[in-house]
């Protein structure tokens, strides 16, 4: 069944013809049928909202199956992702994971083509993890796949929202919109409310978002009110070392992940874990051998004094933040080689370019 969706640059219905010679049997469009259309026509009032829930119908419903974790904020949601999927793995062996880096279904890796697959593609993957013997699967869920209906009618078990600084206003507006799309997730809007919802207590939108939800709730941060509470950590090239409070007790973790930043993402995932109902010991035995996710503060040499990383800091406040991070394990100089690629969002360049040239030697 093809699709006809509008989007930013073509218009889906100018491919019908080409879709029924590749196989399709039918559309589904916001046009009317075609005069001597020899196929299924389903017309619909918007074909980007229909498709998630032909979707869902035809690959049986898979997130109402299994234990859906989603993450959404700006900062931190694919090595949140990474962690709790590395936990979930030490729990019950497989696991699914959707997210910028790589789609993870069981055993099997499949490259990614954008952080939230499109809707279909979601559904599918969810079916195919559940032939896989997945009970438990984790994605990222950004803004715009919100906003255009790609999560819509997943039944969500767990949402997470990590932060929220400047980023993607080419496409919001303003940051108030930014912060509407995410709050979805949490209320309904993309279909229905999660069970549980784990929120940064540390964030100024985070602290928005918690006083107004009224369901199951577990908040992290520093904060003396959180939930689950960094008590104190160590840093260095190394890792960190941390302590936490969490409700089932004290927690010790040393993790090999490098920066403050991290604290917020093992926080997060620990949170995750305990809504999950996994016990400590299974969180800090997956959480001690964990690296995060590939290009996210990653150390590719350390020897004779010098040290190199690689970061994926695409906002403002991810590149303040990760030399931050670097001049804290740092005795000396801090180098910093500095790039904005892609066509979106320009009015973050300047704040971006002020960061890195601010945050270094």
């Amino acid at each position: 069944l093809f699709v006809a969706i509008t989007g930013l640059h073509h218009d889906g219905n100018t491919f019908v013809d080409a879709a029924m010679e590749a196989g399709a049997v039918g559309v589904i469009s916001e046009q009317p049928r075609p005069e001597g259309f020899a196929g299924a026509w389903l017309r619909v009032d918007d074909a980007r909202r229909a498709l998630p829930r032909a979707a869902a119908i035809v690959f049986g419903r898979p997130s109402e199956w299994l234990r859906l974790v989603g993450i959404t904020g700006t900062n931190g949601k694919t090595t949140t992702a990474y962690l709790v999927d590395r936990i979930v793995r030490e729990a019950e062996d497989v696991s699914a994971l959707l997210g910028t880096v790589t789609y993870t279904v069981g055993r099997r890796k499949i490259k990614a083509d954008r952080t939230t697959p499109e809707a279909a593609d979601i559904q599918r993957l969810l079916r195919e993890a559940i032939n896989e013997g997945c009970s438990t699967a984790v994605m990222e869920a950004s803004s715009h796949a919100i906003d255009l209906g790609r999560v819509d009618g997943l039944r969500f078990e767990v949402a997470v929202f990590t932060n929220l600084t400047q980023d993607h206003l080419d496409y919001h507006g303003t940051m108030e919109e930014y912060f509407a799309v995410k709050r979805r997730l949490f209320e309904g809007g993309t279909g229905s409310r999660p069970r549980w919802a784990i929120i940064n207590a540390d964030d100024e939108f985070g602290r928005r978002l918690a006083a107004d939800h009224d369901g199951p709730m577990l908040r992290f941060g520093f904060d003396r009110s959180s939930d689950v509470r960094a008590e104190s950590y160590e840093l260095s090239l190394d890792g960190l070392h941390l302590e936490l409070a969490t409700p089932l007790g004290p927690m010790t973790l040393n993790s090999p992940l490098i920066g403050r930043p991290y604290v917020y993402n093992l926080m997060a995932a620990t949170s995750v874990a305990l809504a999950l109902g996994f016990s400590l010991e299974t969180i800090v035995k997956a959480l001690t051998h964990c690296s995060g996710a590939p290009g996210r503060f990653e150390t590719i040499a350390n020897s004779g004094g010098f040290a190199v990383a690689v970061d994926y800091a695409h906002s403002p406040d991810a590149v303040t933040k990760v030399l931050e991070t670097a001049r804290e394990v740092t005795r000396g100089r801090v180098i910093c080689v500095f790039g904005c690629g892609g066509d979106r969002d320009r009015t973050k360049r300047a704040p971006m370019g002020q960061a890195a040239g601010s945050g270094c030697d």
